[in-house]
């Protein structure tokens, strides 16, 4: 499956027409922090000097990267890395402009009782 860029949706709500492929460069709001939609909340992606940090430390400054993740949940290629719902202390590799990016090592989303549950790759703009 390929990855489609779209426009980024709305702060205020999620948008119901989401499929997994989708992606976007998530909007900046106030204050410089950058928001999305993610399983149903506004998420804000916090800096990574904060205790909430929502963006890797080699990726701060840029423009988070938004994909639907093949279960539909809203991932942002530019967080910690994480596995079996436990945080990492570092990103991945992000090569390339959405939609035709290349993301390593494997992206392992979500607890493993969880609906949104994702183990693969994102190589050359495709799910694998």
């Amino acid at each position: 499956m390929k990855l489609r860029l779209i426009d980024a949706p709305p702060f205020t709500s999620p948008d119901p027409s989401y499929k997994p492929g989708d992606c976007w460069y998530a909007r900046q709001g106030e204050g410089g922090v950058y928001h999305w939609w993610a399983e149903g909340h506004d998420r804000k992606v916090h800096p990574a000097d904060s205790p909430y940090a929502d963006i890797a430390p080699e990726h701060v400054g840029k423009r988070p990267m938004m994909v639907v993740l093949p279960t539909g949940a809203v991932h942002c290629l530019h967080s910690p890395t994480f596995k079996d719902g436990e945080r990492g202390n570092s990103g991945w590799t992000v090569v390339g402009d959405l939609p035709n990016v290349t993301v390593s090592p494997s992206i392992d989303y979500g607890a493993a009782d969880s609906p949104f549950k994702w183990h693969g790759y994102i190589d050359a703009g495709s799910f694998r």
